[in-house]
């Protein structure tokens, strides 16, 4: 089998249909031809395996032989994180959260935000790219940037959440009580507010820590999906 995931769409019971950019990608690059193997997924938890039966001019079509769902997480991580000044820290962010395991990313507008706007069909590309590379099936879910506040009224009462802030007594996030939902909330260059800390912990969220080192805001991100993971495997 090919070392390659595509992304792509059933058209009937047995067809998946593949265009666009991985239509490019399969043919034009790869040069993949009538009858051999490939694989793909819808991004919804199906992973199809077949071979190509018909190539036209901007999409080919495969016959599915293979076809297997794959369960969405029974424990599952929500980031919402203030993105960096310099995006290319956070896009690297979200590659590696995705090929570590991640359901919800949200980007957060804090008083201390120096980057206030988040080109989100962007991100979802690279997401999306992360989802193919390490051969996941799901494509987590990429919300607009929001107001703080915002998001915090937004949260359901029955997530397990967590705000990465430096608090005396505050316990590390390896030591957390994770449920089927968790929020974790990462703070921009220049960290939440008292205000924001304090209208965090009236909306239940609580005070955990990476470590005593300080980590950058990317690397709280990278760091809290591994935990997670690693904990809830």
């Amino acid at each position: 089998m090919n070392k390659f995931l595509f992304i792509g769409n059933k058209v009937d019971q047995n067809t998946v249909m593949i265009a666009d950019e991985d239509f490019r990608h399969c043919i034009k690059v790869l040069r993949y031809k009538l009858e051999d193997a490939i694989q793909c997924t819808d991004g919804l938890g199906n992973h199809f395996v077949g071979k190509i039966s018909d190539i036209r001019k901007k999409e080919l079509l495969f016959e599915i032989e293979e076809e297997h769902y794959v369960e969405a997480r029974t424990h599952q991580l929500h980031i919402a994180i203030a993105p960096t000044k310099n995006m290319s820290r956070i896009e690297t962010m979200i590659e590696k959260c995705v090929e570590i395991g991640v359901d919800e990313i949200s980007f957060l507008k804090t008083k201390n935000s120096e980057r206030k706007i988040v080109k989100i069909d962007r991100v979802k590309k690279i997401a999306l790219s992360a989802m193919k590379q390490s051969f996941r099936t799901r494509v987590p879910i990429l919300h607009e940037m929001c107001d703080f506040g915002q998001f915090l009224v937004e949260t359901s009462v029955n997530d397990f959440k967590y705000l990465l802030h430096y608090k005396e007594g505050a316990k590390h996030l390896h030591d957390a009580s994770w449920g089927a939902k968790n929020i974790v909330l990462i703070g921009p260059e220049g960290d939440f507010t008292a205000e924001e800390v304090y209208a965090s912990e009236k909306a239940g969220y609580q005070n955990m820590i990476l470590g005593e080192t300080k980590l950058r805001t990317e690397t709280a991100g990278i760091v809290a999906c591994s935990i997670f993971n690693v904990i809830n495997r």
